[in-house]
């Protein structure tokens, strides 16, 4: 199984994070109360996306990827539901949208010029569909080396941390991250099912990253 990913593996390894040295804890976009830190770095540029992702990235696809680092310093794991989570935003004067985070199939879909889903409506749920029937080699390599960098695991260990990236389509606006928030609203302790208070990250101040 390790030898059939290889590709794609190294095809995502071989391109060097921008903010592999930088602490999350100090990124502008952050939020921290009950022994959980959450902060947030949305790619808003074609050079950075490119130094992330490669010749073919989400930011031409009208999609700003952002990276989600998550650290529990409780006793106890926390669930966070992956699908709840939102991007708040709104565009000029008109009325705020809440979207939903692209499933990465979605995502390779529209790296390679395949179409896919509108923003203003509702997404397809963020876990794993099936592949579709011949799907080809250069989207199966996008698409492993995209799911090895998204945000997919929805429980953070105690003392623990996870950090990757979720998707979501602003269909090129990305003047609108300006003034969106990243809503992260269910979650809760795994032991004793206490929920915690929600999250909501003001991703303003986050372009000169």
């Amino acid at each position: 199984m390790l030898f059939r990913v290889a590709p794609a593996l190294l095809l995502f390894l071989s391109v060097p994070p921008l903010r592999a040295q930088s602490d999350p804890a100090s990124w502008p976009a952050r939020e921290a109360h009950e022994g959980l830190l959450i902060a947030a770095d949305p790619y808003q540029d074609a050079a950075r996306s490119k130094t992330r992702f490669g010749k073919k990235t989400p930011y031409e696809a009208g999609i700003v990827a952002i990276e989600v680092f998550l650290r529990n310093d409780n006793l106890q794991a926390i669930h966070v539901d992956l699908e709840s989570i939102r991007l708040l935003v709104s565009p000029g004067r008109s009325q705020r949208q809440r979207l939903e985070p692209l499933a990465i199939e979605d995502v390779v879909d529209r790296m390679l010029n395949k179409g896919g889903p509108n923003p203003t409506l509702p997404r397809r749920p963020l876990p794993r569909r099936e592949p579709k029937p011949g799907r080809s080699k250069e989207w199966k390599e996008v698409e492993a080396a995209l799911r090895f960098s998204a945000l997919e695991t929805d429980v953070i260990p105690p003392r623990g941390s996870a950090r990757g990236f979720l998707f979501f389509d602003l269909d090129h606006h990305y003047d609108w991250v300006s003034e969106a928030r990243l809503y992260l609203p269910d979650l809760r302790f795994i032991e004793d099912q206490k929920p915690l208070l929600f999250f909501e990250l003001d991703l303003a101040g986050t372009h000169s990253q």
